[in-house]
């Protein structure tokens, strides 16, 4: 998990039009959860804290939030079955999918419809750009967020694109760069 140095480093980084943005942080790691919910309360979201897959289903069906940031593995249920549900049920809302896991799982998530997705760790600007990013941009249903490149300066932060024959190749040399710098595989 980041250190305070880069929780005060979110405060430097406005979201634009964070004021009252309501976001539900999916996230079965208290810690991680803790830390999410701290860097985006201090750039002036309002913060509704899950950590279980149930719970937040359940949340989503009270409240109308404006974007879900959900870990990949979560308890009950994975990650990627909330993402199938909003699809449905939500399909306007904006997702960013988080993982330290297999980072295919992430491109999975993109593939059904987050709009972005951060790798862990991430830091405090990390999480802020990326919330940034989804917010500013329309959502389009194939999860693609519109004229988003990958940001090569933050190794934890990939906006949405889509998938570039290099990265769904295995045997890629650019595949196995990316992977190295996430810590995977």
């Amino acid at each position: 998990m980041p250190n305070n140095t880069e929780s005060q480093e979110s405060s430097q980084v406005a979201v634009e039009g964070s004021v009252g943005l309501l976001v539900v942080v999916a996230e079965g790691d208290e810690a991680q959860r803790a830390y999410i919910v701290e860097v985006l309360t201090e750039v002036g979201c309002r913060v509704l804290p899950t950590s279980k897959s149930k719970e937040t289903i359940s949340t989503l069906r009270l409240r109308r939030v404006d974007l879900l940031i959900t870990d990949l593995i979560m308890p009950e249920q994975e990650g990627l079955e909330i993402i199938l549900y909003v699809r449905k049920h939500f399909p306007n809302l904006k997702v960013i999918a988080i993982s330290a896991g297999n980072p295919e799982y992430l491109k999975v998530a993109r593939a059904l419809g987050s709009c972005g997705i951060l790798f862990k760790p991430f830091s405090a600007g990390d999480l802020v750009r990326a919330v940034e990013c989804v917010c500013r941009h329309g959502l389009r249903p194939d999860g693609v967020t519109p004229g988003v490149e990958r940001d090569q300066s933050s190794p934890g932060l990939t906006a949405p694109t889509q998938p570039s024959a290099e990265e769904t190749d295995p045997q890629s040399e650019g595949r196995a760069r990316r992977l190295e710098r996430v810590g995977g595989e």
